[in-house]
Order: structure tokens, then sequence, then C-alpha cells
């Protein structure tokens, strides 16, 4: 269905959209190109076969279907969904947001992430990410200061992304951080 830009209308479509893929279990994922247009993605949880097991996920999406499955913790001093999260989550990444170091060490702990995403703004935050790439994870740093490109980069960090956030970067450079794919942190340092 087309709506040409002129034609109005109640703006009430893709929130019931939404809600209905909320229900389901599933997200609405959107890309936007100024003067081109917006692709609308629907994603549902795929159904489940006899045996309970979930279908291989085909996207026709290359890099959507090399990183599908990866493991990410992302500490996030903003609560609720951000860029980095949504864009993770859309590719088909399983995906933990924790909003304090502490909960980013307890999802560390339970769930053996392949790769953290870090937000730099986080109290004491250079001590924790140095302890956990000493320990062998793989961090992103997330910033909106210049000068933390620097620090990250002396303590091993494995990529700094400058804040604000663009979607194909986030996914391409957890894609290059994963590559080989690393084994799961396994321990809390």
């Amino acid at each position: 269905y087309r709506v040409s830009a002129g034609s109005g209308g109640g703006g009430v479509g893709l929130a019931i959209c939404r809600h209905l893929a909320d229900l389901m279990g599933g997200r609405i994922d959107v890309q936007s190109d100024r003067g081109i247009g917006s692709t609308f993605t629907l994603l549902l949880p795929p159904a489940l076969l006899d045996d309970g097991e979930a279908p291989p996920r085909r996207t026709g999406n290359p890099l959507h279907e090399r990183l599908a499955g990866v493991r990410v913790v992302i500490a996030d001093a903003e609560p609720g969904a951000t860029l980095v999260e949504q864009s993770l989550r859309a590719a088909g990444l399983d995906v933990r947001l924790a909003t304090s170091l502490a909960d980013a060490g307890d999802a560390i702990r339970t769930f053996s992430p392949m790769l953290i995403v870090v937000d730099t703004s986080f109290p004491d935050v250079w001590p924790w990410m140095e302890d956990r790439v000493l320990a062998g994870a793989r961090i992103i740093a997330t910033t909106v200061r210049d000068e933390d490109v620097v620090r990250a980069r002396q303590i091993g960090v494995h990529a700094v992304l400058l804040r604000p956030l663009d979607r194909r970067l986030v996914l391409s450079t957890v894609d290059r951080c994963i590559e080989p794919v690393a084994e799961p942190v396994a321990s809390e340092v």
C-alpha cells in the first residue's frame, strides 16, 4: 500500500501495527531516507517446529544472517530502548539491556555474551571496562566525547562509536568485532 505525501490520514495505523507486533512478540522496524521514503519491516519470532525448535532465520540480508543469535549485553545509562538495542534486535541478535554496571555484570555472568556494548557516561566505567578487556571481553564503547576515543583505545576496547549513532555503522561495527566469533565472556571479573 502506498501513501502519497499529501493524502492526509489519522496517523494511527503505525501505532496499531506496533501494538499488534508487540502482542505477537515482534516489533516494527523503520529505515527512513529523506526525500526517498521509508521502509517499515514487521519482525515476528519464528514459528516453532513440531519438536519445539525454531526454524533457521532467513532474512535475505547476509549481515543479519551472520549476526543472528549473537549474544550481546548493552550497558546504557539511559533506560529504555536505544538505537543500539533496536538495531541489534532487528538484526536478530540476542540482546540483554542493563541500565547500570552492576546489572551489566550480572548479565555477563548469567548470559555469557560474545560482545559487550558500554555507554561511557557511567561513573567508574573506565576501570570496569579495562577489567573486562583484560578478562578477554570484546567491548564496543559508545560516547559523546571525542576524548573518550583515545582513552578507550588505550585500555584495549575493540571499537568506539560516537553519538549520535548510525544504525548501519552500529551493525557493521558489531560484525567487525565478532569476526571471527569471539568465545563468550565466561565469568565476571
